[in-house]
């Protein structure tokens, strides 16, 4: 099983089976994290692992800032801010290695987040509030969970229930619903968010008005103007309207990503457009969402990608396979790991026992009991 990633390294997602939800984006859903921005990461400095303790070292691998802490993470360009963790505390530190953010905040395992949107939700003790990049405290801890801001709002737990806040700390929508809510990565995408209230799910807008009634079963996100939703046990689409434009004939959907989008139909998948038509046919054992063009399916046991239009680009023959991300797409065969580029040729070898998606530049591997980055080049930031 793969750790939960970095903070600003992948964002949450969510895998429509409709008994598992992920981080983005896990993976592109459950770690950039959150329903998080994406960072731009220092290019000049990197995270860097000597004799199990972790600091920040150049290209050539020379030491800036000392290997002092259990861990740390890209620097975001957008903050010039590093998060790192020590024991059970996490801070953050500027490219000098000055802490700009004392190492005094609570960890909480799976939700470092780092920074969005200028703020970053933060714990202590067992309240949440936010920060700046100067360290303020510019949001009380008052809340008993705290995503990230996206889209200018904050989705927070009080008395076990949801609302959203703006960036003044003050509610925009009141916590009146379920926990169900929890995963809120797609917080007022196109202007609409789920929510869910007596088992049931529906849309609001900005203003916490209720624009698409609790009637289903399940919800996801809005995508390319359409939201897959769950009604009487079967799965369609509908628009920004609440009108149902797919009507609900699948076992499971996704999300569209270039008028593409998973379905199943029993235990096969294919892929739709936007008007509901079978453009894939219905065959793979399993699927991913297009990305970059291409997407990951199961054949006969085996992962390859095919295109648009259905046809094999890389043929079934890995054991395992992410999306492709920066060009690159992390696989397994053999219990060892690597990387391909978009016509099939490795271009990091199949050596590791774990590895992680390319995210800004940088992809996180574990050799052994070892976790660190490479970049696209191999170049392995670790000295052991």
């Amino acid at each position: 099983m793969k750790p939960f990633p970095s903070p600003n390294h992948y964002c949450f997602k969510e895998i429509s089976r409709s008994s598992i939800v992920i981080v983005a984006l896990i993976l592109t859903i459950l770690f950039s994290f959150s329903v998080c921005e994406k960072a731009k990461v220092s290019k000049e400095i990197y995270p860097f692992v000597k004799e199990g303790m972790w600091g920040f070292a150049d290209k050539d691998k020379n030491i800036v800032i000392s290997c002092k802490y259990f861990r740390t993470y890209p620097f975001d360009e957008t903050t010039g801010l590093a998060l790192v963790v020590h024991y059970d505390k996490l801070g953050f530190i500027n490219k000098k290695g000055e802490e700009v953010v004392p190492l005094i905040y609570d960890v909480e395992p799976l939700y470092q987040f780092g920074f969005s949107e200028g703020l970053s939700a933060v714990k202590k003790g067992d309240k949440w509030g936010f920060i700046d990049t100067l360290g303020n405290v510019v949001i009380p801890f008052e809340f008993d969970f705290a995503w990230n801001f996206t889209n200018g709002f904050a989705s927070v737990l009080q008395k076990e229930k949801w609302g959203f806040i703006n960036k003044k700390g003050k509610f925009v929508v009141e916590p009146i619903y379920d926990s169900e809510t929890l995963i809120t990565y797609y917080t007022f995408e196109e202007g609409l968010s789920r929510v869910s209230k007596d088992l049931k799910y529906g849309f609001i807008d900005t203003n916490g008005n209720v624009v698409i009634d609790f009637i289903y079963d399940y919800a996801l996100g809005f995508s390319e103007g359409l939201c897959a939703v769950e009604f009487d046990g079967k799965f369609g689409f509908i628009d920004k309207t609440g009108k149902m434009v797919i009507e609900p004939q699948f076992d499971e959907a996704s999300y569209f990503n270039g008028n593409r989008a998973y379905i199943r139909q029993g235990e096969k998948f294919g892929f739709i457009d936007n008007a509901g038509k079978i453009v894939i046919p219905i065959e793979f054992e399993d699927v991913r969402n297009f990305s970059e063009g291409f997407a990951a399916v199961r054949k006969n046991g085996k992962w390859g990608f095919i295109d648009v239009s259905g046809q094999f680009v890389i043929e079934p023959k890995y054991d395992y396979v992410e999306n492709f991300s920066e060009n690159l797409a992390v696989v397994k065969l053999n219990e060892k790991w690597g990387f391909i580029g978009k016509n099939g040729e490795f271009l990091i070898p199949l050596k590791y026992d774990n590895a992680w998606s390319f995210s800004n530049g940088l992809a996180w591997v574990k050799r052994g009991d070892d976790w660190f980055y490479i970049d696209y080049n191999g170049q392995e930031f670790i000295e052991k």
